[in-house]
């Protein structure tokens, strides 16, 4: 199942433009393994949900974000072991590979694994940076 926003929907998978935050955390909750770019909010919210999420940064020198903050934050992710990163489709392909062999490979009970204080704070501090001011 992918959320495509405005790209064109895929065409070997059920897709949506857009669900809704409380629904799109359903969706997580229910899913073998989150896939999703290196926003800290959505990284947080599959997290939550008990998935190590899979994370595809965007990148600035592709002209996908305004900085290369989404690679910053999901490296530091990945040396902490709080998310899997992968940059090129071999190595996302080879992730999901995971899943033939253990259904499970992504999930985690969070209550065992919480996010470290530390990052949370760095998350949301991104995301006001991002924003820009109110």
């Amino acid at each position: 199942l992918v959320q495509h926003g405005t790209s064109r929907a895929p065409g070997v998978a059920r897709g949506a433009v857009m669900f809704g935050w409380r629904e799109m955390r359903d969706l997580m909750a229910e899913a073998a393994a989150v896939v999703c770019a290196g926003g800290p909010g959505t990284i947080m919210d599959a997290r939550e949900e008990g998935k190590l999420p899979i994370v595809v940064p965007r990148h600035h020198d592709l002209g996908e974000h305004v900085d290369d903050h989404q690679r910053a934050f999901a490296r530091f992710l990945a040396t902490h072991d709080l998310a899997h990163v992968v940059e090129t489709q071999t190595d996302l392909e080879s992730l999901l590979g995971r899943l033939h062999v253990d259904a499970d490979a992504f999930g985690f009970d969070p209550s065992t694994r919480p996010m470290p204080e530390g990052v949370g704070r760095f998350a949301q501090v991104v995301d006001d940076l991002v924003r820009g001011p109110s």
